[in-house]
């Protein structure tokens, strides 16, 4: 008789089995040598420990699903009840595989969660050959702003390539900066892979190279490219008769500024060169009429290029004239629109006081009509009453 201790031991050790124990695969490999262009089979059985039904799918491993096309499966999803087993076969008929062994996983998947699997390993000879390829581009960038690096992985061989990436930005021969990409990549032979890579640390102007390396197994292959970092075209608006001042640091402290000053023509005004000896990098530009130039900085890390917008104060003086103008009109049709709404009301108010009086003065001629006509009832009553009355002499 089990008793409730038993009981209760053997819930909580149902409870402590891990997930991937509740399902088994059996046997768990096998393994095919030099095989023909022919079909083969193998079964392999999945079987519930758990207490609870379990619906079930197969797939392939990421890494083998460049055999898809080569495999079959007898069921890819199906529901096992608690204690139950389902034998699965695989069916698969290898071609053009190169010399190494290759390894056929499938995952047996929960919910998405994947919970035991199978392996077939398969074996082909011949002598391998390993010849990888890597070629790389960095573009150009601003500051502030992520370096894009496009790559791409080739395999000249004829064995399957598996590699990690190592991005290495570098500054005269020094490394600035390195990033390790831990996603493995796998490379088939006669593939050309692009890969896109993003440094997102930030960079003083200058020129660069990024070194990429391509790691693999048993060696590695390097591909570098050259690209400058630098300040993004600017926008300065200045008054007429002002200079432009700016500073070495706002440039990235370069060991010389030379720079060129052209007119909207193209036309060179103004050129010259600054050491950071010298101090602050002043421009002429208070000698200039008004109008828009282009100031082209020649810096280490290349060129850069401002805007110059110079006002005068003519033009200062014409957009305050014209603006009080404006204020003018504004205020002016504001005290029009106030006084024509005034006389408005006063109108209606007039009108009122008007309608009023002639009420009055209708209802005072109304009494007086009343008045008359009481007054001449009264008379004619009293000579009715005199009539009738007898004469007290007789």
């Amino acid at each position: 008789m089990v008793t409730r201790r038993a009981a209760t031991l053997s819930i909580l050790f149902l409870m402590l089995i891990p997930s991937a124990l509740a399902v088994t695969v059996n046997p768990q490999s096998q393994q095919l040598t030099n095989p023909k262009d022919q079909v083969y089979s193998y079964v392999f059985t999945v079987m519930n420990n758990d207490p609870q039904p379990r619906t079930l799918s197969i797939k392939l491993d990421e890494f083998s699903t460049y055999l898809q096309d080569q495999v079959t499966f007898s069921k890819q999803q199906f529901t096992l009840l608690p204690g139950q087993a389902e034998n699965l076969q695989l069916s698969i008929q290898p071609h053009g595989l190169g010399p190494e062994t290759h390894t056929l996983k499938v995952g047996v998947y929960d919910a998405g969660q994947q919970v035991a699997s199978f392996e077939l390993l398969i074996t082909v000879s011949g002598t391998p050959v390993e010849d990888y390829k890597i070629t790389a581009t960095a573009k150009d960038t601003v500051v502030g702003t992520a370096v894009p690096v496009s790559v791409e992985l080739g395999n000249y061989g004829n064995i399957i390539g598996y590699a990690k990436l190592v991005l290495t930005i570098e500054e005269s021969g020094s490394a600035v900066g390195s990033v390790e990409y831990p996603s493995l990549i796998q490379v088939l032979p006669g593939a050309k892979l692009p890969y896109d890579l993003v440094y997102t640390d930030t960079l003083k102007p200058g020129f660069y190279t990024a070194v990429i390396t391509a790691v693999y197994p048993s060696k590695n292959v390097t591909a570098q490219s050259q690209f400058s970092v630098r300040l993004e075209e600017e926008r300065q608006r200045i008054n007429q008769g002002s200079d432009l001042v700016l500073t070495f640091a706002s440039l990235g402290n370069p060991p010389a500024v030379t720079y060129s000053l052209a007119d909207d023509n193209g036309k060179e005004l103004l050129a010259g060169t600054f050491l950071p000896q010298t101090g602050d990098i002043v421009i002429p530009t208070s000698t200039l009429a008004a109008g828009s130039y282009m100031l082209t900085l020649k810096l280490a890390s290349g060129d850069q290029r401002i805007i110059i917008d110079i006002s005068s104060q003519q033009q200062y003086g014409k957009l305050a004239v014209l603006a009080a103008v404006i204020i003018i009109i504004l205020v002016a049709g504001y005290s029009y629109r106030r006084d024509i709404s005034l006389r408005i009301k006063l109108y209606k108010l007039r009108r009122g006081v008007e309608q009023r009086q002639a009420l009055v003065i209708n209802l005072i001629n109304r009494s007086h009509r009343l008045v008359d006509e009481y007054s001449l009832y009264a008379r004619s009553r009293e000579a009715g009453r005199s009539a009738r009355a007898p004469d007290k002499g007789s």
